[in-house]
């Protein structure tokens, strides 16, 4: 019965000072807990903040190529507009040679049934020759007639081909709206996310500061304990085993 006390008793005094080791680690494993835990919000702090960065850049990207879309389709409107300007300039020069070239046609005409009615000689030369004259400015205004129709035909192919460039940037710059909206909202969405991981992380600092705190005074009123005990046991075993040297 006694052999068994002593036992129970050295098993429970090994326990004390296995408790009285655990107590005297347990700051030091806090420490590192809590670090690990600063280390993780800090890695997640630092991943959304590397995300909006990301997302900051894009933004500022896209606004360029929204700029630079702007300006190409004011500058094309600019350019369609003065080509229209050029074309209708163009086409009343045109409007007045077809008129001459029509007088000239009558004229000529006119002439010819002259000529041809004319018995007097003198006369019949001078139809001629102011046939000839006829036909000459009227060769001078279809020359013009064909440079200035080809001149409103480049125009018209330029005025076109800029407005293809203007529609397909307008097209354009709507799909860089569109993807501008969106990475704003996500923008704004991370800026909340690292706003609410900053704050919280602030808690959390605060909170392993007084649990840290209280592990070390947890640890300072554990070893007292252990301590005291441990003693008072000690003493109990040295009780039982001059017990035992005695009835041996």
């Amino acid at each position: 019965m006694v052999s068994v006390s002593h036992e129970a008793l050295n098993i429970v005094k090994s326990a004390l000072n296995d408790f009285k080791t655990d107590i005297s680690a347990l700051p030091q494993q806090s420490d590192s807990s809590a670090q690990k835990i600063k280390e993780e919000c800090s890695a997640s702090i630092g991943q959304t903040a590397g995300e909006l960065s990301v997302s900051e850049n894009r933004i500022v990207e896209l606004k360029t190529q929204e700029q630079f879309l702007e300006d190409k389709i004011r500058n094309g409107e600019q350019t369609i507009n003065r080509l229209k300007e050029s074309q209708a300039s163009l086409q009343e020069r045109l409007n007045r040679v077809d008129r001459q070239i029509s007088d000239l046609h009558s004229q000529i005409s006119s002439l010819d049934v002259q000529f041809r009615s004319e018995e007097n000689e003198e006369f019949k030369k001078m139809i001629a020759g102011q046939i000839s004259s006829a036909k000459e400015n009227l060769n001078c205004l279809n020359d013009q007639q064909y440079e200035m129709k080809k001149q409103s035909d480049e125009i018209t192919v330029k005025k076109n081909a800029t407005e293809k460039e203007v529609s397909s940037a307008k097209t354009d710059k709507l799909k860089v709206e569109e993807k501008l909206s969106k990475e704003e909202i996500r923008r704004d969405k991370l800026q909340r996310k690292l706003d609410r991981q900053k704050n919280e992380y602030k808690h959390v600092e605060s909170d392993l500061e007084a649990y840290l705190s209280a592990v070390k005074k947890f640890e300072s009123s554990s070893k007292n304990a252990a301590q005291q005990s441990s003693s008072a046991l000690n003493e109990c075993i040295s009780s039982i085993d001059s017990y035992l040297a005695v009835n041996l």
